[in-house]
């Protein structure tokens, strides 16, 4: 809504790196309470800096034999781009997260996991 797109799919209609821009300015926003990300957020040092002053990242580790394409995600909407993403990411995720989170069961006990894991100290 930041961008003034109507589009369902921001990223196509706006471009990748403006969608981003927008993205990364209401994380920023002064009294933002949620920091919803993509899988991009980690590509951008500062997005992880700012993530982390606010809370703790999450990362839901899930195999790729696993992860499918959909044609709503312009960057994974085939198989070879969720594996060139994969390939890319996955270091990145690891090298950041704070709690790590295998997530190949069902989103139920995937849930258990993440509220469990937050709360171990």
């Amino acid at each position: 809504r930041r961008t003034g797109c109507q589009s369902d799919c921001p990223a196509c209609a706006f471009g990748c790196r403006l969608f981003r821009n927008a993205r990364h300015r209401g994380r920023r926003s002064p009294g933002h309470q949620q920091y919803p990300t993509g899988g991009g957020a980690v590509l951008r040092g500062e997005n992880i800096l700012t993530l982390k002053q606010n809370g703790r990242l999450v990362f839901l580790d899930r195999p790729l034999s696993l992860l499918i394409p959909t044609s709503d995600r312009p960057l994974s909407s085939d198989r070879a781009s969720v594996e060139k993403r994969y390939t890319e990411r996955y270091p990145i995720y690891m090298s950041v997260k704070d709690i790590h989170i295998d997530a190949k069961d069902d989103a139920g006990a995937v849930a258990e996991n993440i509220i469990r894991r937050f709360f171990e100290r």
